[in-house]
């Protein structure tokens, strides 16, 4: 709201300056009137107010006031009000509003009247701050500046597609842990706050109920948390545009952080995969997979270089 302030006594200046104090914002001080030109011209230095006027008329009338505050002496709240409303100005009046009821129930009428004619103006005023509300709502968001928070547009869309590979992965990552872990997502309301960016992952544990940080996971999990992202993210890739097919995928290495029981889980569900038309190279030196793994390609080292043989089954 743009004010003007009407007189500049003391109770002028305690208004102006607790108002300065709140720091309310939009609202703000644009002239200041006074009887006497060089009282205005103090009071709007001392207060940072661009326009000052030597009558009340004058600051009644201008185009930018929307708000008049009144701080003249009692009996001259009437003629005041009565002046800044026919001037189709808001009016804060210190008490007493005036000084009898006739005055009063005078003000109210005229009041009435002018807001009739305000009314048009008014309504379009709030469909253009509500406009400019929505409006400076989806450039924040889209700004990735909301409530604090972080995520961006981009990261936002990006979290829809990861949700899909999850939705994959963790048909994988399920069965690689023999049913005890799943990977989240955390939720919409917490992305973006701290140092989550809004794509970081929580696991849970079918175990004990309960999230817990990527982290949090041993080596040989954290391998089959991997797997079975990037495993999901092929199957996705491949749903999403016909036009491409993953018929080879080359796993390099991490099998040599797994148990017995988690290896051989993985392996199964590398197997299954393998059942149809695609190929699946695992490149390792763990020596155990060679019971799990039929047809390898053996490579070995010696003083005259490498060399490497097929195995097949």
């Amino acid at each position: 709201m743009k004010w003007g302030i009407l007189a500049t006594g003391t109770i002028a200046k305690k208004f102006a300056s607790t108002v300065e104090q709140m720091g309310a914002e939009g609202e703000q001080f644009v002239a200041v009137g006074s009887r006497y030109l060089e009282s205005a011209q103090a009071f709007a230095q001392q207060y940072g107010i661009p326009r000052c006027y030597d009558s009340y008329e004058a600051l009644a009338a201008d185009p930018e006031v929307e708000a008049i505050y009144i701080a003249t002496p009692n009996t001259l709240h009437y003629e005041n009000c009565k002046l800044c409303l026919e001037q189709g100005k808001h009016v804060l009046c210190e008490k007493p509003f005036t000084i009898d009821p006739e005055q009063a129930q005078q003000l109210y009428r005229e009041n009435t009247a002018v807001l009739s004619e305000l009314l048009p103006k008014l309504t379009k005023r709030q469909q253009l701050v509500e406009e400019h509300a929505r409006l400076d709502t989806l450039y924040r968001m889209a700004s990735g500046n909301v409530s604090g928070a972080r995520m961006d547009l981009e990261t936002y869309v990006q979290r829809y597609y990861l949700e899909k590979i999850l939705q994959s992965a963790n048909c994988r990552f399920y069965e690689m842990s023999a049913g005890q872990f799943e990977l989240r997502m955390y939720e919409l309301e917490k992305a973006g706050e701290g140092k989550n960016r809004g794509l970081d992952l929580m696991v849970y544990s079918n175990v004990t109920g309960k999230e817990r940080e990527v982290r949090t996971l041993s080596g040989g999990e954290s391998f089959m948390a991997a797997l079975s992202l990037a495993l999901g993210m092929a199957d996705q890739i491949q749903e999403s545009s016909s036009a491409i097919r993953l018929d080879m995928m080359f796993i390099d290495e991490g099998f040599g952080s797994l148990d017995e029981h988690s290896r051989s889980q993985a392996v199964r569900v590398l197997q299954k995969m393998a059942g149809g038309s695609r190929l699946i190279g695992i490149i390792s030196h763990v020596t155990e997979l060679k019971q799990e793994i039929e047809d390898q390609l053996i490579v070995r080292k010696d003083e005259t270089g490498s060399h490497v043989r097929w195995q097949i089954s």
